[in-house]
Order: C-alpha cells, then structure tokens, then sequence
C-alpha cells in the first residue's frame, strides 16, 4: 500500500489492481468453502474415507485432481446404489 499523503493519482492507478486483488481473494474463499462444504456432507453420510481423502488432498493437491477424486467417488456410489436397487442382482 502506498504511504499517507499520497495523490489521488496513484490511488486511482491502483484501484484496478486492488479490484483484481479482492476479485481473486473472494473466488478463493468461496473455493475454500465449497471444499469444507464437500467434507462435510460425506462425513455426514457415512463416507468416512472419502471425507477424509478430500480433507488431506485439499491443501496440497491441484484441483484437477482433488476433482477427479471427488467425481469417481460419486460415481462409484451412485453405481453401488443403482446395484443394490437392482432387482437381478440380489441374492
């Protein structure tokens, strides 16, 4: 940030930068949230190891695959879901 007394010139110059700033800062958080957001509700319906997988690959892993991890997940669930619903399948 610039010292006090500065001209309004330069404040205006850097008010698009600082715009871009808060503009990043905010897509973060809602990153970040959505994330604890996905945690939680596979805590909250049993799926211990899949919470856990998301908690420890959600500070260092990239977010393609922490995506990917999350898209196999539910589409191992919804096909063992689909399976138990089966009629042919059950024993």
């Amino acid at each position: 940030m610039r010292e006090r007394g500065g001209s309004g010139i330069d404040a205006a110059a850097d008010a698009p930068m600082l715009r871009q700033r808060a503009e990043e800062e905010r897509r973060h958080a809602i990153r970040a949230a959505s994330a604890r957001v996905r945690i939680v509700r596979a805590e909250m319906a049993g799926h211990y190891d899949a919470a856990a997988s998301l908690l420890e690959g959600s500070e260092r892993k990239p977010a393609r695959s922490r995506l990917h991890r999350l898209l196999t997940w539910a589409s191992r669930t919804l096909r063992a879901k689909k399976r138990r619903h089966d009629p042919f399948h059950r024993q």
